[in-house]
């Protein structure tokens, strides 16, 4: 039997259901078979709305919830079900906690549908995605929780209260998703009863990689099987069995690139194709793939889905494509406890010599993966920048500029929030992307509606904020997801020579506003630091100071970076004289809110070396080695005109 809202038009909803196309469908639990679609419209008059439908295997009711976080608590929530007469029903609550939820004053949940069949219920609603509603969730471009429920009853409305039971502790779910942004364009080929013939998949994993450890970065060289001419890549999935996604933080290509004069690619890395691979980063590793295997060709970060490209851009692949044959394999596994873990995990990678209108290419703007990104403790905000320099983007981008179609955020553990900001002449113009609810677990790469023109002479800055106060001691930028990164993989066309745009704090402005007037300590030797306030400035483009964590931990010879804090010591000021930089840290009152937010805002505001890397890891000269924080005009604080209608 088939209930249906509004029973005499039942045939009519239902092929109306039948022609819907959805831009999204998400299997939120497989088992269960738990499925949920949406649209969305966006509009300047009122926000615009989302249509949305979810299944599930019962005939009593379904709850869906909207959150920035996962939990209960402040929550959006809509519980819809079909009674014994057929007549189907929809309310909007909130949460206050782990207990039931209370029903809104101000209703703003639409029925459109609520069916039940023998294999389930389905309810459709419609709602706006800005509805002013403090007791709502308001669905914007950041990361959304969404989450769901079923019981096996029906509700019991009694008066104004709606009383349902409780769903128990296996019907529920949440998985974040981005309901504004569109699809991942196309679905994969191999996922598509008849694909295009001239479009194949190559398919690059580990080696039945075993280990126990909390952190381990395995490296191996691989090479394009059909090298001998260009193609273009044009999609990605990963290649993760269920029981490992866990363990895999992420898994990058980097394109090996190797100059002629310097004894050419080829004959550099195709000896060490037999090579079964080891830990990245280490004295073990042959040198020649971290010095010449930079430019990030593909990068799946945790919880990401894939992506296909847009039909008019593919990465250059194969000879004569003024990109790689040959790259570093890097897969990162995040084991926190320690259990003994055999993986083979990897990517599949669709080419097609059926060439695309455009060669395009990733450019990681970013603070330098390094331990001077420095993070205190206890902190419930400490933002931090990565800047790419007008001076770089003049130098390597074609005077029309750069078109970006997709970017991808990342860090790690403690952060909260990331946004990659776009200055140009004095202005800040909107955002290239912004998430104000990043989820750790859910990094997918965002494609836009419309791409955006980067021009020679913009600055592009990625910003994270973290939040630290469950940490005891500062955290570090590193390679473990304990440590922090601050990143944005910027995918554009057409492709240009840089790969890599980064800053990070100038160690004088560094020290300086921590109190500090002079430090010494052998590690400097180790990392290539003159620590001298006043001897950068004379040397300049001579100083290329080794502390970028993944040259630490190249260095090895028995020396544990991992608290290069702790290998520093203070001379001056008095006061603090034989102290370790990681005592003084560890002794600082964190707590005290003005002490933190004066450091973060001086040293983000204070002065940045500045790093333009081209493809081989060659260095882009620069004049201005040391910049500022792009300087520009602050804008009144934006007005939310739906509602302030």
């Amino acid at each position: 039997m088939v209930r249906a809202l509004l029973l005499p038009l039942a045939c009519f909803i239902i092929s109306v259901q039948a022609q819907t196309i959805w831009d999204r469908t998400l299997v939120m639990n497989k088992d269960l078979k738990v499925e949920i679609r949406w649209n969305t419209t966006e509009t300047d008059e009122d926000g615009g709305e989302l249509d949305f439908e979810i299944f599930a295997p019962t005939s009593g009711y379904i709850g869906v919830g909207f959150s920035g976080n996962g939990a209960m608590r402040g929550s959006d929530i809509v519980v819809g079900w079909v009674d014994a007469q057929g007549q189907g029903h929809l309310k909007d609550f909130h949460g206050i906690g782990n207990e039931i939820p209370v029903l809104d004053k101000e209703q703003n949940y639409e029925l459109i549908e609520a069916s039940e069949t023998p294999e389930g219920t389905t309810i459709r609603f419609r709602r706006k995605l800005t509805t002013c509603d403090e007791d709502d969730f308001q669905i914007t471009n950041n990361t959304a929780r969404v989450m769901w429920s079923f019981g096996k009853d029906d509700p019991k409305i009694s008066g104004d209260s709606v009383i349902f039971g409780y769903h128990g502790a296996d019907n529920r779910g949440v998985k974040s998703v981005y309901m504004l942004d569109p699809p991942l364009i196309a679905p994969f080929p191999d996922q598509i009863p008849d694909p295009d013939p001239s479009i194949q998949h190559w398919d690059v994993r580990a080696n039945n990689v075993t280990h126990s450890e909390s952190t381990l970065y395995h490296c191996s060289i691989v090479k394009f099987p059909k090298h001998q001419k260009k193609h273009h890549m044009i999609g990605y999935r990963p290649l993760i069995a269920p029981e490992k996604q866990k363990f895999v933080h992420h898994i990058v290509l980097y394109e090996c690139v190797v100059p002629d004069e310097l004894g050419g690619t080829a004959a550099t890395f195709e000896k060490h194709l037999d090579h079964e691979g080891g830990r990245c980063y280490s004295p073990n590793m042959p040198p020649e793939w971290f010095k010449s295997c930079v430019g990030f060709f593909l990068s799946w970060v945790s919880g990401g889905e894939g992506e296909m490209f847009p039909e008019h851009v593919g990465s250059p692949i194969g000879l004569e494509s003024g990109a790689s044959t040959y790259f570093m394999f890097e897969i990162h596994y995040d084991n926190p406890k320690g259990v003994p873990v055999t993986d083979n995990s990897g990517v599949r990678i669709f080419y097609t010599d059926n060439l695309r209108e455009n060669d395009g290419n990733v450019l990681l703007v970013s603070y330098r993966i390094t331990p001077f990104l420095l993070i205190p403790p206890k902190q419930e905000r400490f933002t931090t920048v990565g800047i790419c320099s007008r001076e770089c983007t003049e130098a390597t981008f074609p005077k029309e500029g750069i078109k970006v179609v997709s970017v991808l955020l990342h860090a790690h553990l403690a952060a909260r929030s990331l946004r990659l900001r776009h200055f140009r002449n004095g202005t800040e113009l909107k955002p290239i992307a912004d998430d104000k609810s990043y989820d750790f677990n859910y990094q997918q790469t965002r494609f836009f509606r419309e791409e955006v023109t980067v021009l020679p002479g913009d600055e592009l800055v990625t910003e994270c904020d973290f939040n630290t106060e469950d940490r005891g001691r500062s955290t570090l930028g590193g390679l473990s997801t304990k440590e922090e990164m601050c990143q944005s993989f910027v995918m554009y066309y057409p492709r240009v020579e840089v790969a890599l745009c980064s800053s990070q704090y100038e160690f004088d402005n560094f020290f300086h506003n921590l109190g500090i007037d002079n430090v010494t300590g052998e590690v400097f030797s180790a990392m290539n630091v003159p620590y001298n306030p006043n001897l950068w400035s004379k040397e300049k483009q001579k100083f290329e100071p080794t502390d970028n964590a993944k040259d630490l931990e190249s260095l090895g010879g028995g020396k544990n970076f991992t608290d290069v804090f702790d290998l520093m010591n203070i001379e001056a000021p008095e006061r603090l004289k034989n102290k370790s930089v990681g005592d003084y840290l560890q002794s600082v009152d964190w707590k005290n809110n003005r002490l933190s937010k004066k450091l973060q805002r001086r040293w983000q505001k204070g002065k940045h070396y500045a790093y333009c890397t081209a493809h081989g890891r060659k260095r882009i000269p620069l004049k201005e080695f040391v910049i500022d924080y792009p300087k520009y005009a602050k804008k009144p604080p934006q007005v939310d005109e739906v509602c302030a209608a």
